[in-house]
């Protein structure tokens, strides 16, 4: 997995209506044991409708019209990747700065008992209505080829069921302190040509 020398940032302009921040960590992918406690981290962090991010930035200090987390993975590595729409009015900085914040405070503190268990329900719950279909995005057929092709074994998706259902707090706490404490990537797009 590369790894940054220090962390880079990088500002675009685009005909955009919002700024958009994201700050990026390069990951293990799918073929690493790591890939399951990050994507649980992920959406304690910022994929569910009661996730860290969502109470910070949206709801308790409005500085952001919509955040988001989410864990990228490919076969051998992967990119774990936290956004925010900064609200009209609000310094981009400004929101930057809550978000590395609310950040490190997840990374430090890791998820409680009960976000866990909401992140592993939901992912599982996806990842079993997928495999309920033969065919499609989740499927069945879909799921097994991509087991045997990219990690061969098609039963790859139940190994990760099962690494989803024996995670801890404690396990993603230690894969967020190893990965996402190193150098990171920002990146804004700010409404322009």
């Amino acid at each position: 997995v590369p790894t940054l020398e220090a962390a880079r940032t990088k500002v675009v302009n685009d005909d955009i209506s919002t700024t958009r921040i994201y700050r990026m960590w390069t990951v293990p992918g799918e073929n690493a044991a790591e890939s399951v406690p990050l994507n649980l981290a992920s959406t304690v962090l910022g994929g569910l409708a009661s996730s860290r991010l969502d109470e910070a930035l949206v709801r308790q200090d409005p500085v952001a019209v919509s955040v988001a987390a989410f864990n990228f993975t490919m076969e051998d590595a992967g990119v774990f990747i936290v956004q925010a729409d900064v609200k009209p009015g609000m310094d981009p900085a400004a929101v930057g700065a809550k978000l590395d914040a609310e950040v490190a405070r997840f990374i430090s503190e890791g998820p409680d008992a009960d976000e866990l268990e909401r992140a592993k329900i939901s992912t599982m719950a996806s990842v079993i209505r997928g495999l309920e279909r033969v065919g499609g995005f989740g499927g069945k057929a879909p799921q097994l080829a991509g087991g045997e092709l990219f990690m061969g074994d098609p039963a790859h998706a139940l190994k990760q069921l099962r690494l989803m259902a024996d995670a801890t707090p404690a396990s993603v706490t230690a894969s967020m302190k190893t990965w996402l404490t190193r150098p990171v990537f920002n990146l804004v797009f700010n409404p322009g040509e």
